[in-house]
């Protein structure tokens, strides 16, 4: 007998309207292009960016440009536990989480989506740890 599933991955429905662009990007993406083309064929006939100077922008138009700032690194301990059990996986993510990053349960919750990446029997305890997680209420 099979126990009862109490979670299940979400279905997510996708349509076109989801992958193509809209009109105003197609717009945007082709100025953009237009700009790098004109640039490589001004580098190639410096005398006629001197000439067409005023008609040219000096950068290419941006979108949705991320701001200037810091990155920020953290560098992750060594780690002296098995986790290759459910008990092990969640100290690893107490010590990445809570320990190293110094993240409470409102910073984890306004941060939202965490991306886990390994092999098939990481990614089996992440579920199952992420499903624990969500029962006791975001806390390891």
């Amino acid at each position: 007998m099979k126990a009862k599933r109490d979670s299940r991955l979400p279905v997510l429905v996708f349509g076109p309207e989801d992958f193509l662009p809209s009109p105003e990007q197609v717009l945007q993406v082709e100025s953009t292009e237009l700009w790098h083309i004109e640039d490589i064929l001004y580098d190639s006939f410096p005398n006629l960016r001197f000439r067409f100077k005023n008609d040219f922008p000096p950068a290419p138009p941006t979108i949705l440009q991320i701001p200037l700032h810091k990155t920020e690194q953290y560098p992750l301990p060594a780690m002296h536990i098995d986790e290759s059990s459910l008990d092990g996986t969640l100290q690893v993510l107490n010590t990445i989480f809570c320990d190293t990053l110094k993240m409470t349960a409102e910073d984890l919750e306004k941060h939202g989506l965490m991306f886990c990446a390994g092999d098939q029997l990481s990614i089996s305890l992440l579920d199952k740890v992420s499903s624990i997680w969500r029962i006791s209420s975001h806390q390891f």
